[in-house]
């Protein structure tokens, strides 16, 4: 397999199952309004029957609506996509695979032709279909239940570079998943996760090697990984310092914790500040952890740190329609107040449809705004949706322009799709 074509399949993974969809009228939110956009989620769903006979862009909106969206009707939105992707539309197939990982669903006497699309379609570079396939047999969903294929599968994906394919792979080496235990590769691959993600990582570790089965846990192993994780992500830093006050077994190790949790307050650290209260008011509240209500206050206030808090938990998904929307709105006011992190969250929410319905337009306004603030990941995304024509034309000038920028400050994936536009 030659490495470019791999490498934009890798690139575009994350915008390929909506890509589809790219030629729809999208009518667009106001950038910072909350007015719903057309087709949004109170909108009532066509009978399945009226949506198949919908254009294919339109029946690809309902079923990413009704099936990685907040309004979930599983049988309705499989219904859709399974004609598209089973027929080798590579957009629904990606669209599945999206599906399949966010959802616990049984194919039955189609399982066989879902794995099969899947394969074929992980064979052209497709990350999420390598995972998509492996959690079908590592969940055992219509299929006889392969710890051991999953791990594969998993690993398979981390070798082609997929950070999700590598936590997984390190999960299951850590526990014994399908492989046999090995801690040591287990923070090899970790240890390969992208810096934005790796303290993520280390965290996940940290947990099972302190929650886990008698027989995985290792409180050493996991202090060094929850250390590790605090050093390498401020915004997740206090999470990792209260796992290591409430399970760490040696008492210099939880000073080493609030040691950190009270530089993270002193800095402006709004959970850290929380839970420094909280311990003054109540010194055995060891485990009393802030919630994002917390941080909605301190962000609808302008707190930049509690700002970047909440455009984490956005991207996270999994809260409450109720929730997300009252995140949506507060990272619009700090967008409006000239927030990256906001813009860029709502950019990745309006382009996923997390806790509002898929709307193109209002995704390219906001990675427009971060762009021209200078956010190199924002300016890597929008030459990326003018490169495949993701609501707007495909101008290729204006997708140089702004993947050129992004690699000038260094993002390495708008260096690579810049070699592979050279290569159209």
């Amino acid at each position: 397999m030659r490495v470019f074509p791999l490498l934009l399949a890798i690139a575009m993974g994350a915008l390929g199952a909506t890509s589809a969809l790219a030629t729809q009228a999208a009518t667009a939110t106001p950038a910072g309004s909350r007015t719903v956009p057309v087709a949004a989620e109170t909108e009532p769903l066509p009978t399945l029957q009226a949506a198949k006979a919908l254009p294919r862009a339109r029946i690809l909106s309902l079923a990413s609506r009704t099936l990685i969206g907040q309004q979930r009707k599983l049988d309705y939105g499989f219904s859709l996509l399974l004609p598209l992707a089973l027929s080798g539309d590579r957009d629904a197939i990606r669209l599945l695979a999206k599906a399949i990982d966010a959802n616990e669903y049984g194919f039955g006497g189609q399982t066989d032709r879902v794995l099969g699309v899947l394969a074929n379609e992980a064979m052209r570079g497709s990350t999420g279909s390598i995972i998509a396939w492996a959690t079908i047999h590592d969940r055992g969903i219509d299929v006889s239940k392969d710890a051991t294929k999953a791990y594969q599968w998993y690993r398979w994906a981390a070798v082609v570079g997929s950070d999700t394919g590598k936590l997984l792979t390190a999960l299951a080496l850590v526990q014994g998943k399908g492989v046999a235990p090995d801690k040591g590769q287990a923070v090899q691959w970790a240890g390969r996760i992208s810096p934005a993600r790796r303290g993520d990582a280390y965290l996940e570790l940290a947990k099972v090697l302190y929650l886990g089965p008698a027989q995985i846990r290792d409180p050493d192993l996991a202090r060094d990984m929850a250390l590790k994780s605090a050093e390498l992500d401020k915004t997740g830093r206090v999470d990792a310092a209260q796992l290591l006050a409430k399970h760490a077994t040696d008492s210099a190790t939880v000073t080493q914790a609030l040691q950190i949790i009270k530089d993270a307050a002193k800095a402006g650290d709004a959970k850290a500040q929380f839970y420094i209260a909280s311990l003054d008011s109540d010194p055995d509240s060891m485990q009393n952890l802030s919630t994002d209500d917390l941080y909605a206050r301190l962000a609808a206030a302008g707190d930049d740190q509690a700002m970047k808090a909440l455009a984490r938990s956005l991207s996270r998904s999994g809260g409450s329609p109720a929730d997300l929307s009252k995140i949506l709105g507060i990272l619009e006011i700090g967008a409006d107040h000239g927030s990256v992190e906001a813009m860029r969250a709502l950019s990745g929410a309006y382009l996923y449809g997390i806790g509002t319905d898929v709307s193109f337009k209002t995704a390219i306004s906001y990675y427009q705004r971060a762009a021209d603030a200078g956010d190199a990941e924002s300016e890597y995304q929008l030459g990326l949706m003018y490169a495949n024509a993701i609501g707007v034309n495909r101008d290729v000038d204006q997708a140089r322009y702004w993947l050129t920028k992004s690699a000038g400050q260094g993002y390495a994936l708008a260096s690579a799709t810049l070699n592979m536009l050279a290569q159209r």
